[in-house]
């Protein structure tokens, strides 16, 4: 108490000193606060800050909605007119952290602080912001930043952005050979004996009538266009927020071409020699860009077609030449295509080309003047087998690695008038297949009348596997596939009626009976092997042709559409898969030949391309791309 009261008398002499004296107290309350408040020489005291407007929710990148203003005071709850120190704002809280831009530091005008052109860049929820001068701080309402990214961007093409360009001056070096191949090629005689297990399973079920359906509808545009000169609409979905103006950019490696929200036209010319990705930008705007959203992408696949290849022959021959059927019989191994082709003379060889240069095989009938006419390329075990005439004209089975060539079979010697592999325009039943790592070919044994089935193992030796009907008898195995490690094919029985066998390479069985009869001929033809086993057509107990399909143990019948029949003569061995699901062309129950699908369990026409289920589509060819089939068929009208 002493001490207060010494301090009490102190301060109220003191008081009277410097009211004589003009002077202001050093010890008053407005003095106080200055040093509580951070006293500055020269500056107007500031003792508090309050945000008379707080931030209001926003958009991201956009100027906040309502202009932050903070006002500067003092002690005694004055504003501090000529306060010259600025004030700074921050980010004080929110989720995700965005950054704060624009002016975030201004000296106040009469006292306050307006901040009128800042924005925060990500959304987010709970924001808030501090405004500080020197050691003096606030901190304001929270509110939210809400974006402004268009909600959806989809686009599309009528058309596959697909399109080739010929380059007609090729740079390939073209090399012919004079060489010829070499090799006496072998005779091997035996095989085993002609005894089969079992009869044969004869088919379950009846088959599924399908019903009369199938469409025509579609546009017809194909796969890949013409050169650059096609014209593709892209189609553009899209969704912005309230409020936004919406624009489009179209990105690089495309970004010249004019982009529309609705839809707009591109050609073959815009998008040049570029193969990438079509990819559109959405932009929402507010009087400048705010936030965007990227399109997913439609490949763009330029493709070219380079001619290349000897020099024709003056006689007016093509360079490429198709040889059954195919109009360029081809086969890819270790990174080469082969192929056959006219030679400067206009005969047909052999050729491969490993991407730089292009070379002529070693003759197989050596002499650049005769036709080789090479056929069925099959790849097996990193060589590419063929059949092709040898020096005598007989037709041999041949092997090349891309180097020499190899005579491979001698089978029928030389009494033979054709050589070891014969069929005129039938020869595609006699196609050489690959199945449980042995390469299965059907050559003539001895005379041009016995026919029997030989193997190539990976050492490159030729056997005779089957002599099912004894040495003097022809077996005549055709219409070859592979599945579940086993090879399937047509021949005829002891009888001499033909049934499907099938074999790993030593024994045989007989699978189908579809007559219900071993003294009748099932006259199976064109084996196909899908995911769940073989399918081919057949006759079944009334002699008419259905498809059956066989697992190697048991033969199931799938179509009974049409009473004379389901198998269309004219398109033999049309068939596709996609997935596990199988296209096959067969008769309606008018009797006309029609696109089916076959999933396992229901069969459905698929195709009415004539637009009359009592016409015929007049059908041709099938062929898978990616997902997609694709067929050659009779257009309405």
């Amino acid at each position: 108490m002493a001490v207060r009261f010494s301090y009490n008398y102190f301060y109220l002499f003191f008081t009277i000193l410097v009211l004589l004296s003009g002077c202001k107290n050093p010890l008053s309350e407005e003095s106080a606060s200055s040093i509580e408040s951070g006293y500055r020489p020269g500056v107007k005291l500031a003792a508090q800050l309050e945000f008379t407007t707080h931030p209001v929710s926003s958009i991201n990148g956009l100027t906040l909605g309502a202009f932050p203003a903070v006002v500067v005071k003092d002690i005694k709850n004055n504003i501090v007119t000529d306060y010259s120190l600025p004030v700074i704002l921050s980010v004080t809280s929110g989720s995700p952290a965005g950054t704060l831009s624009g002016t975030v530091s201004v000296v106040p005008t009469n006292g306050i602080a307006i901040f009128d052109n800042i924005s925060i860049d990500q959304a987010g929820s709970n924001y808030s912001l501090t405004a500080s001068t020197l050691d003096i701080a606030v901190v304001s309402n929270t509110f939210d930043v809400v974006s402004y990214k268009p909600s959806s961007v989809s686009i599309s093409s009528n058309i596959p952005l697909e399109y080739y360009t010929v380059d007609y001056s090729s740079t390939i070096t073209q090399i012919e050979t004079t060489a010829d191949a070499t090799g006496a090629g072998t005779n091997p005689t035996g095989g085993n004996d002609g005894s089969t297990a079992g009869s044969g399973a004869a088919s379950t079920g009846s088959g599924i009538a399908a019903p009369l359906a199938g469409s025509y509808s579609g546009t017809g545009y194909a796969t890949i266009n013409a050169e650059t000169g096609f014209t593709a609409t892209i189609t553009v979905s899209s969704t912005f927020p309230s409020g936004a103006t919406g624009s489009c950019n179209v990105l690089s490696p495309y970004s010249s071409i004019t982009c529309l929200l609705t839809n707009f036209n591109i050609t073959g010319t815009q998008l040049g020699s570029t193969s990438g990705a079509f990819t559109l930008r959405a932009i929402a705007s507010n009087g400048g860009p705010l936030d965007y959203l990227d399109s997913s992408s439609i490949p763009v696949k330029r493709k070219v077609i380079e001619k290349f290849m000897v020099a024709p022959f003056t006689g007016g021959f093509a360079d490429s030449w198709g040889y059954y059927d195919s109009s360029l019989v081809s086969a890819t191994v270790g990174g080469k295509l082969y192929f056959i082709g006219n030679s400067s003379y206009g005969t047909q060889k052999l050729f491969v080309y490993d991407g730089t240069t292009i070379k002529q095989l070693p003759n197989t009938t050596g002499d650049l003047m005769y036709d080789d006419y090479p056929m069925f390329l099959t790849v097996f075990n990193g060589k590419v087998y063929f059949i092709a005439q040898d020096e005598t004209l007989h037709t041999r089975l041949f092997v090349t690695d891309g180097t020499s060539v190899t005579k491979v079979s001698y089978t029928s010697g030389a009494t033979s008038p054709s050589g070891d592999f014969t069929g005129g325009a039938f020869a595609a039943m006699y196609r050489p297949i690959v199945a449980n790592n042995k390469l299965f070919i059907s050559l003539l044994n001895t005379t041009t009348s016995i026919r029997k089935l030989f193997s190539v193992d990976t050492s490159g030796n030729l056997a005779q596997v089957a002599d099912l009907r004894g040495a003097g008898f022809t077996d005549n195995p055709t219409y070859m596939s592979s599945y579940g490690g086993n090879l399937y094919f047509v021949a005829p029985n002891m009888g001499n009626y033909r049934k499907v066998y099938k074999t790993d390479g030593s024994a045989f069985s007989t699978v189908s009976n579809t007559r219900a009869s071993v003294i009748a001929s099932d006259i199976p033809v064109y084996t196909y092997a899908s995911s769940d086993g073989v399918y081919f057509w057949a006759q079944d107990a009334g002699a008419k042709y259905r498809l059956y399909k066989t697992n190697g143990t048991t033969v199931t019948q799938i179509t009974n559409n049409y009473s004379g029949g389901d198998r269309p003569t004219l398109i033999d061995g049309m068939f596709a898969n996609i997935g596990s699901t199988l296209y096959f062309w067969a008769h309606n129950a008018n009797g006309q030949p029609k696109l089916f699908k076959y999933d396992g369990t229901n069969l459905s026409q698929i195709s009415n391309s004539s637009a009359d289920q009592t016409f015929m589509d007049s059908v041709n060819e099938l062929y898978t791309v990616g997902e997609n089939l694709y067929f050659v068929s009779q257009y309405t009208g």
